[in-house]
């Protein structure tokens, strides 16, 4: 069965491979985000109350300097799209979207540029910005390590995903001609 004839929504179906917009980029990272934010939160909490039960008269949960909140969970936030991106091209929060990062070829993200990608992305977070200027939907992350983001449904990683129908769709739709509504 191909893959296409699993997908049971014909949006979905239309949209299967075809680069990510910048809303459903950003809700995906939105998630992430607030995942990470949760991650740190509670393992905090946790941690600074198993050390007072083992190690002070008193449980209370104190709270750090900024410098070091900020500090932990950028490095969370990093490790995270390292790991999510670099093994199977997704976070949780590009899986309840659809999405997948790939290299620009359609292959798999390697590690290290996944890492980089990651870096680039939790020190400038506006990097996404870019995507509502560039008219093939990529990012500045996307562009300087040369990356996109599809749909793609399947929580199973393809052996390559095609952009090339993407692209000879937007040369198609570029040089169609715009008329009035109503014409």
């Amino acid at each position: 069965m191909s893959r296409q004839r699993e997908i049971r929504n014909q949006r979905a179906q239309e949209l299967q491979g075809q680069r990510a917009g910048f809303v459903s980029r950003a809700v995906a990272s939105g998630i992430d985000v607030l995942l990470v934010l949760c991650v740190y939160v509670g393992g905090y909490v946790i941690g600074s109350i198993a050390w007072d039960l083992f190690f002070s008269q008193s449980v209370a949960v104190s709270v750090p300097p900024h410098w070091l909140n900020e500090s932990l969970v950028w490095v969370l936030l990093v490790a995270y799209l390292t790991a999510g991106w670099g093994t199977a091209g997704r976070t949780f929060g590009k899986q309840v979207m659809g999405l997948r990062v790939i290299r620009s070829d359609g292959s798999r993200l390697r590690l290290p540029r996944a890492f980089l990608r990651a870096f680039l992305c939790a020190s400038f977070f506006p990097v996404l910005l870019w995507a509502l200027l560039d008219r093939r939907n990529r990012g500045l992350e996307d562009v300087a390590f040369g990356t996109a983001v599809a749909y793609d449904w399947f929580p199973e990683e393809p052996a390559t995903l095609t952009l090339d129908h993407v692209e000879a769709h937007l040369e198609i739709e570029a040089r169609t001609v715009s008329r009035p509504i109503g014409s």
